[in-house]
């Protein structure tokens, strides 16, 4: 929170009382204080007192964000726990956000992973997970999403023009 003292007198009294959060990056201005709590910003005049949240809204978010209806999600295989966690993990959020989840198998097999990819073009997600595992076919893979003009995250394997998370995520 902040504090203020008088110098005359040396009293301290608080200005702020934020329950839940701690101010930081306080930053003094000619009229104002410009600080944080918790995720938001705040303006403390300094003439009255008063705190306000400040409103940031930066002008190309609403017009370049495409609302995710439909993510298509390419599994590596479901032999093993960690495909598994990932698959169940995806389900789970994309039920929690109302995201319909087009999910394939693709069997650790290079040959099932651009068919799955073909299907999932046809489904016309919004976006694709893809997690396959030979770098080889991650070319081929992510050229066919990128004709679709479809976003692709790629799980391990770097992909060509996608967004990649892999180990050091």
């Amino acid at each position: 929170n902040i504090w203020a003292r008088s110098r005359a007198t040396g009293a301290v009294r608080q200005i702020t009382d934020f329950q839940d959060y701690d101010v930081t990056t306080p930053s003094l201005g000619p009229t104002d204080i410009v600080f944080v709590a918790g995720d938001r910003l705040h303006l403390l005049n300094l003439a009255t007192n008063a705190v306000s949240e400040v409103s940031v809204q930066v002008v190309t978010d609403r017009s370049t964000l495409k609302e995710i209806a439909r993510l298509g999600y390419a599994a590596q295989g479901t032999d093993y726990q960690f495909s598994k966690e990932i698959s169940d993990g995806l389900q789970r959020a994309a039920a929690a956000q109302g995201i319909e989840l087009i999910s394939v198998d693709n069997r650790y097999s290079p040959k099932i992973a651009q068919r799955n990819a073909d299907v999932l073009v046809r489904e016309k997600v919004d976006l694709v997970i893809e997690f396959q595992t030979d770098e080889h076919v991650a070319p081929i893979v992510a050229a066919k999403y990128r004709e679709a003009n479809i976003p692709l995250i790629a799980i391990e394997i770097p992909h060509p023009g996608a967004t990649y998370f892999g180990a050091n995520n």
